[in-house]
């Protein structure tokens, strides 16, 4: 393994994540670069990492040209971090691994569950799990308030809250594929989630979305319930999902509403992996060392709470 890279699709990509996935490459090999990729020259994830890959979008990258180019910049292994990508990177997972290029991420048919929030809702509907009923007809749901999202991807990304039916039904000319669900109250929380290769929970930590600011958990508190760890190992397990993965709920005062899956770690996914949750070391061991046993999961007895401030960092000028 020389001079090995690792591409992270990096988008907006957090600091402290990067710094994560730094640390979890160099516990596996000191020598292995990050490379960040993304068709956003500009993005600030550019200057963390030790190589920057300026890429087309999506729709205009081939297999042939991401084969090409990994090539060239040795790149093994790719970790996807967006979820409007996930499905792409998914399709052509096993054509790379006869490149010998690894992505770390589910497979396609869990991922198409997740990202799709309609499909999501009857998935869990069949499983008699408590997921908030979605429909694309408004009139389907009794409710007096409503929650407008876009079908496809996270959720958080365009959101219309505690909105009336009139109101829903207007601002939902605004989006490309409306879907429509009851609002609720209650406390939200975050899951963060491992699962090997086999698809079985390695571990997880919940966390409480203390303050939420664009859909990210701006400062996030840890906290054990062994009920609900052992539903959700039960619950995440019905997919066939691997690797990290982020689940957003609802507690109210007697029931769990499960919101969505997201195949892939989370903005404050560095909050778990602090307690212990090393959910990104954990998949480069798979892939590096896949014939050794995993180390075992460790959580922190001591619950801590994360707030993500805005860090500025100087770097040379790159006449960019």
């Amino acid at each position: 393994m020389v001079n090995e890279s690792i591409l992270v699709t990096s988008s907006s990509i957090k600091f402290s994540l990067i710094e994560c996935i730094k640390n979890a490459a160099s516990r596996i090999n000191p020598k292995i670069s990050i490379i960040a990729g993304d068709s956003d020259k500009s993005v600030p994830s550019r200057y963390l990492v030790d190589n920057f890959w300026h890429m087309p979008i999506l729709d205009k990258l081939s297999i042939k040209d991401i084969i090409s180019e990994c090539e060239n910049k040795n790149i093994k292994t790719i970790l996807p971090s967006r979820d409007e990508e996930l499905v792409y990177w998914a399709k052509i997972k096993e054509e790379l691994e006869f490149k010998n290029i690894f992505t770390i991420i589910s497979p396609l048919r869990a991922i198409e569950i997740c990202f799709d929030k309609l499909k999501f809702s009857f998935f869990c509907q069949k499983l008699n799990m408590p997921c908030i009923q979605t429909s694309i007809d408004i009139n389907n749901l009794n409710t007096d308030l409503y929650v407008v999202k876009e079908r496809y991807g996270s959720g958080s990304k365009k959101i219309i809250l505690k909105a009336t039916k009139k109101i829903a039904i207007k601002e939902s000319l605004n989006f490309i594929e409306p879907i429509f669900q009851p609002y609720i109250e209650g406390s939200e929380i975050s899951v963060d989630i491992w699962l090997t290769n086999k698809s079985k929970v390695y571990g997880l930590v919940l966390r409480k979305r203390n303050k939420v600011v664009n859909g990210e958990s701006q400062i996030t508190s840890t906290f054990r319930n062994l009920k609900l760890e052992k539903f959700f190992i039960k619950f995440i397990e019905s997919f066939g999902l691997t690797g990290p993965v982020v689940l957003q709920a609802i507690l109210d005062d007697n029931d769990i509403h499960i919101i969505e899956v997201n195949a892939r770690f989370g903005g404050a996914s560095s909050a778990s992996i602090s307690m212990g949750l090393d959910m990104l070391y954990w998949s480069l061991f798979e892939r590096y060392h896949p014939y050794k046993n995993l180390p075992k999961f460790k959580r922190n007895k001591k619950n801590i709470t994360q707030i993500r401030i805005t860090k500025d960092i100087l770097v040379d000028d790159l006449n960019l």
